[in-house]
């Protein structure tokens, strides 16, 4: 009997442990899950920083590359047209002196004047058009071209309506190399293949004439998407903590609450286990009693036997009352 009684007084007890194990744990649980959380979200907010400069800087090659043809069509029909009947002459060292004033420059040398005019004044990027068929004057610069430079001339080959990019480093700073393909316009057919110094002479309209490169640094969207991300972090820490310092109370008055009715429930236990040991201890006696007096009526019907007299009690109720007991 003490024995069950033992182990009902265990049961609350490891009850009572395991609740408290895990109210301990909780704090630091959410803690731990706070701090994951804060390093996910800021590893996907920088990823997803890094797409948005990366394609920033796509969408403003391209408006800058379409910028640019679009002022040659223009230029190449408006101008050079026109300027040719008068007899001025178009010429990419149009700023000689033997000209003597009276030439401009050709479309593609004055896009790139002007490209890299814009990109210096907005980003401070380069534009280059190039081409595995350069003129004479032209043909150092397109030998010593670069790995990239060669690359875009294959891709734009293979597909002139692709654009071709590539970011890389470049004293320790990102770039985009954006090249698209420039194409032979209808008006420029007849010039390059009647030209003196041309290196091909069987152009079509629609031919890859070279590539046109847009160069720009990504330090300035770098910047700002780091001034974003750094505002993010802050923003994602602030209501993050605020959000564990909420849980952190509420869990506290939770685990008050439980500790409140543990004590409740141990003392509850407390009190029906005296009643028990009291019901037990008023048991035992009440059965020793009966158990006297079962003796004593036995003596006396033991005495009334010797004195030559019927046994005042009957034993039935004896043998009953002591099963009873039993």
């Amino acid at each position: 009997m003490s024995t069950d009684s033992n182990n009902r007084n265990d049961q609350p007890s490891r009850g009572v442990g395991l609740a408290s194990l895990l109210f301990d744990r909780t704090i630091l649980l959410l803690a731990l899950m706070f701090v994951v959380m804060v390093a996910v979200l800021i590893w996907h907010q920088a990823r997803l920083e890094d797409r948005l400069v990366e394609s920033t800087a796509l969408e403003e090659a391209r408006r800058y590359t379409d910028a640019l043809a679009t002022f040659r069509t223009l230029y190449t029909r408006e101008v050079v047209g026109t300027v040719k009947k008068q007899g001025i002459t178009v010429t990419y060292d149009y700023d000689k002196e033997q000209h003597e004033g009276k030439a401009i420059p050709l479309p593609a040398t004055l896009s790139m004047k002007i490209g890299n005019e814009m990109a210096k004044k907005e980003v401070g990027g380069q534009t280059a058009l190039y081409s595995a068929y350069p003129f004479p004057h032209r043909e150092q610069e397109w030998q010593e071209r670069d790995k990239f430079g060669k690359d875009a001339w294959e891709a734009v080959n293979n597909n002139k309506d692709a654009p071709f990019h590539r970011f890389e480093q470049r004293e320790g700073k990102r770039w985009l190399r954006y090249a698209t393909a420039d194409l032979m316009r209808p008006a420029c057919v007849n010039c390059h293949n009647t030209h003196p110094e041309t290196p091909k002479n069987d152009w079509k309209e629609g031919d890859v004439r070279g590539v046109l490169e847009v160069s720009l640094p990504l330090e300035t969207a770098e910047a700002t998407a780091k001034d974003n991300l750094q505002e993010s972090i802050v923003f994602t820490i602030g209501v993050g903590g605020l959000a564990l310092i909420g849980l952190v109370i509420v869990t506290g008055r939770l685990r008050r609450s439980s500790v409140e009715l543990e004590h409740r429930v141990e003392d509850r236990t407390a009190e029906l286990q005296r009643s028990v040991d009291e019901l037990a201890e008023f048991n035992r006696m009440a059965v020793g009693r009966e158990l006297q007096m079962i003796e004593l009526k036995n003596e006396i019907n033991e005495l009334c036997v010797a004195a030559g007299q019927s046994p005042r009690y009957d034993e039935a109720d004896n043998a009953s009352a002591e099963q009873s007991e039993s």
